[in-house]
């Protein structure tokens, strides 16, 4: 059986999720779900459900509304960069989107 592929690497979700909460001040149970979702990245960045893509010189620009965040009116997302030939993940934003786009 082949090894399976290492995990890929992750870089500035962390400190996106921290400036985040910083400024916007969301539901201690919205941090939460956000937190538990970055390290789903590492395993498949392209995994779930409404990932869009954009490509862009020096990678592909994907977004997606995270599970688990919305208020109703609004849900947390993310954007992030993948380089495949890295197996690596760049974290550009997180923050709040309309819940109904």
């Amino acid at each position: 059986m082949p090894d399976p592929l290492p995990l890929w690497r992750l870089g500035g979700f962390e400190d996106l999720l921290s400036q985040w909460v910083e400024r916007d001040r969301p539901d201690p149970e919205v941090v939460a779900a956000v937190a538990e979702w970055i390290p789903t990245r590492r395993i498949d960045p392209f995994g779930g459900t409404g990932l869009r893509r954009e490509q862009l010189v020096g990678g592909e620009l994907y977004w997606m509304k995270i599970p688990g965040t919305s208020n109703g009116r609004r849900v947390a997302f993310c954007s992030f960069l993948i380089r495949p030939e890295q197996r690596l993940v760049l974290c550009t934003q997180i923050d709040w989107t309309d819940a109904s786009a």
